[in-house]
């Protein structure tokens, strides 16, 4: 469920906490929290400080240390930013050239024209990317190198557009445009909201480190500056990865030991795995010691639901697969691990997109109604979602 509440001016780190803090307790979970997914301005930073001088601390999981959890999404646009700052010079002629094709009507028309001309489907429309939005600048060369054939067409006849892409030029724009694609794909998973998002946080941030870490050996020069550029703000956000998402990916039994694999091969550069050294094992890697540790155990040992869960059967990969009601029909099975589930994967791992929250407020608030009070609007935009979730479900 959704909550919207109304924050008066100025938007301090101290007026955010009074608000959160008031709705904590009026709906009574003050007590019940995990974690507080924020974006990473250090306003919020501060906020979280306050949050935790206010709240029963030992009623948290693990007292106050995991109740920071940063937007991935925003962190996930950080990295792809400080790449896209190295590599701007070379897709600036692929820039310039959407951009001419798409300032007036008639030069819309004429590449329209053009296209069809050369049996392109004009499927997509050109579309210039902006400078606060990373992933707009992928589509833009995704679209762009559909009618790489159309500009160069259009060289021979448009006397007044003096920048066309060259080989090279389209060269880089297919190279950064493949190496964009899975950050995009990252972001709409981390992004959802019909689905759990923490289980998925851990594989996909050790995807994209494991690709990061294969650009810089790339032959390209440009791409190898942007690996380095992307993996140093990597770091600094991702160094040390929130324990609970590891948590949580053990959970997903479409994971469950591919990640704790993930945690082996990425502990040389995530500070998240930690184990108890024992005598004469310090040569050891943490999966070694994991297993050797394991082989110590006695047979004769009872084994426990978490030993039963690892050694049932993967589930394989599909995005048909429920998680939650996974662990819904084995709450016989394993009573402890599924009441544990169902708290870890409630995390989200990113804050709701403040596109999709103006988008639904202009479907309710018409010039005519503008002035409605903070509660009213909320009223109407739960009514509205509890509508459709009726509708959707054909009761």
């Amino acid at each position: 469920m959704t909550l919207f509440i109304y924050v008066p001016c100025p938007h301090t780190s101290e007026v955010l906490t009074d608000v959160l803090i008031d709705a904590l307790m009026e709906w009574n979970v003050d007590t019940k929290l995990s974690t507080i997914t924020v974006d990473n301005c250090t306003t919020n930073d501060a906020l979280i400080g306050k949050i935790k001088e206010k709240l029963q601390l030992s009623k948290l999981i693990h007292d106050e240390t995991h109740i920071h959890m940063r937007w991935a999404s925003h962190i996930l646009n950080l990295v792809v930013k400080i790449g896209l700052e190295v590599i701007k010079g070379a897709i600036e002629n692929v820039r310039n050239s959407v951009a001419y094709w798409t300032t007036t009507s008639k030069r819309v028309d004429a590449f329209e024209n053009s296209c069809r001309q050369l049996n392109i489907p004009y499927s997509k429309k050109l579309g210039l990317d902006c400078p606060t939005r990373w992933n707009s600048t992928y589509m833009m060369l995704k679209v762009a190198l559909m009618y790489k054939e159309v500009f160069g067409s259009l060289k021979q006849r448009d006397s007044q557009c003096k920048t066309f892409p060259n080989s090279f030029d389209w060269e880089n724009a297919q190279e950064i445009c493949g190496r964009l694609e899975l950050f995009d794909n990252v972001t709409s998973i981390f992004f959802g909201t019909k689905y759990p998002t923490t289980n998925l946080y851990f594989p996909k941030i050790c995807e994209i480190r494991l690709e990061l870490s294969k650009w810089s050996s790339c032959s390209n020069i440009i791409v190898q500056k942007m690996a380095t550029q992307m993996i140093a703000k990597f770091n600094h956000y991702w160094g040390i990865v929130h324990e609970l998402t590891g948590v949580a990916a053990i959970f997903d039994p479409q994971y469950e030991e591919k990640s704790m694999e993930s945690s082996h091969r990425s502990c040389d550069y995530m500070g998240s795995t930690s184990t108890h050294e024992m005598d004469g094992d310090e040569n050891l890697s943490a999966w070694d010691k994991y297993v050797k540790a394991k082989n110590r155990v006695p047979q004769s040992v009872l084994k426990t639901e978490f030993d039963h869960y690892l050694e049932e059967g993967i589930e394989p990969e599909s995005q048909e697969f429920d998680i939650l009601m996974w662990w819904k029909l084995r709450a016989t099975k394993y009573p402890i691990l599924q009441a544990i589930a169902k708290d870890i994967l409630a995390i989200p791992v990113s804050i709701v997109a403040s596109e999709s929250t103006f988008s639904t407020s202009g479907r309710l608030i018409s010039p005519h109604r503008s002035r409605l009070k903070p509660n009213t609007i909320e009223v109407l935009m739960c009514a509205q979602s509890w509508l459709w979730e009726i509708i959707n479900k054909g009761v």
